[in-house]
């Protein structure tokens, strides 16, 4: 369980640094 909410986190914030990446 653990284990999938931290996957879950990780992909959520990756989605959320694209826009900052690509807009830098």
């Amino acid at each position: 369980v653990i284990g999938a909410a931290r996957k879950a986190a990780l992909f959520r914030a990756s989605w959320l640094l694209v826009p900052a990446l690509r807009a830098g």
